[in-house]
């Protein structure tokens, strides 16, 4: 899924998608930690799961989190029955669609050491509208930059005349 992010552009102020789904997946909170394990454990494009009640996250689930939670001597035996809700994280970066591509890097760099790489979910109106990679993220950011520093006068680093122009 995509989100959009602000950027200049010929009309302004236009909405430009980002992209960075692949690898990442939505389920319930109630299916089972044994079932997901098989359906993502020999896939290596999977990032995580978004746990969603309707169509509301209200969780995350990452394959380092999953793969820990069934490490150790006993995980896969202790666990493998529970809901992925034992499992999830409750506290994830979820950010509107028309939230602004710096705010949310900013927000995301932001988060604890641990959560720094976790990926971002997207919503409109609180409803789960997909998910975003920081290094999907972060291309994004650099593409917003140079386009503006191109457009700008060099003396000055105020707006040049394309901007001008497009006005």
């Amino acid at each position: 899924m995509f989100f959009y992010a602000y950027m200049f552009s010929r009309n302004c102020r236009s909405r430009h998608w980002l992209s960075g789904r692949a690898g990442i997946h939505i389920a319930s909170p109630h299916e089972q930690i044994k079932d997901i394990y098989a359906s993502y454990a020999d896939d290596p494009d999977f990032t995580g799961l978004c746990i969603l009640s309707g169509d509301v996250p209200v969780g995350i689930v990452t394959r380092e989190n999953l793969l820990r939670a069934l490490g150790g001597q006993f995980g896969f035996s202790v666990r493998d029955r529970e809901p992925i809700a034992e499992i999830m994280d409750r506290e994830f970066l979820a950010v509107d669609e028309k939230e602004p591509v710096n705010i949310v890097a900013g927000l995301a760099m932001a988060r604890p050491r641990d959560k720094l790489y976790d990926f971002i979910v997207v919503t409109g109106e609180q409803r789960y509208l997909g998910t975003v990679t920081i290094k999907n993220l972060l291309m994004k950011t650099a593409e917003a930059e140079i386009f503006t520093a191109d457009r700008q006068n060099p003396p000055t680093g105020l707006p040049g005349n394309v901007f001008i122009r497009m006005l």
